[in-house]
């Protein structure tokens, strides 16, 4: 089905959150279907979800709602539009991470690609991920892509970070013991791991970070899914650059 006939086809109702900051969305069912396996399935079995073409998501957010179903009609994320819609542009890392989650609990696949490759251009951007957004990925379940994303914040905090004597006790217990196996083999580089790892092949990044759907066409998601901060360079905050030295005190102590 092409996209004009997805987005004029049946609406379907999806009501999102609880009470007054709950969202009503209507969206060509066609579209959603398309897109999530778990859509597909609701919206067509002979229950009431199937029945009314109604759906009821009170476990979600509204703002990441949004994000999916902005998705759904441009077939990108627009880190530019997502940023503008946020209270404070620092959560826009989180906001990410939360958008990844959605897409694997809903089995949006290509939506979860595109989060992948927007957090890691992000992440180039601006720094280290914060620690709420690592929470969320090392909260997730572990499939292939999410390991190779935990994978990757791990050496970048352990190459360029500086941040494990505070609040440690706040870090992921995954995080910690996946940094304290990275520091056994440290090898400091004059570039960051990150930098490196997307300035490879983008189909070699794609077959780590990505799990595509049946047919889906090649993958163009670290292309369109670039991160461009909403501000004009003078009103960003400061960036935090990262200083390669040694790793802190405090995971030589936990090491030994």
């Amino acid at each position: 089905m092409s996209f004009r006939d997805s987005i004029s086809s049946r609406p379907a109702t999806i009501r999102v959150g609880r009470g007054p900051h709950a969202g009503v969305f209507t969206i060509p069912k066609a579209l959603l279907c398309n897109s999530s396996a778990y859509f597909k399935a609701a919206l067509n079995r002979p229950f009431i979800e199937g029945q009314t073409q109604t759906i009821h998501l009170d476990d979600e957010d509204p703002s990441i709602f949004q994000t999916y179903v902005t998705w759904l009609y441009q077939g990108q994320l627009d880190s530019q539009d997502i940023e503008e819609e946020l209270d404070d542009p620092q959560d826009f890392g989180l906001h990410i991470a939360e958008v990844m989650v959605f897409a694997d609990k809903r089995d949006v696949r290509e939506l979860k690609n595109d989060a992948i490759s927007m957090l890691l251009s992000y992440l180039v951007t601006h720094g280290l991920a914060s620690l709420d957004t690592i929470n969320c990925v090392y909260n997730m379940p572990k499939s292939s892509e999410i390991v190779l994303l935990r994978s990757v914040l791990a050496t970048d905090e352990v190459w360029h970070g500086h941040r494990l004597d505070k609040k440690i006790d706040h870090w992921h217990p995954e995080f910690l013991a996946e940094i304290i196996g990275i520091y056994r083999n440290f090898k400091p580089t004059s570039r960051r791991f990150l930098e490196s790892f997307l300035n490879t092949n983008p189909t070699t990044v794609c077959g780590f970070a990505h799990k595509h759907n049946v047919n889906a066409p090649p993958c163009s998601s670290l292309v369109k899914n670039t991160y461009t901060p909403a501000s004009t360079p003078n009103q960003q905050p400061p960036s935090k650059k990262c200083k390669i030295e040694p790793p802190t005190q405090t995971v030589r102590v936990l090491i030994d």
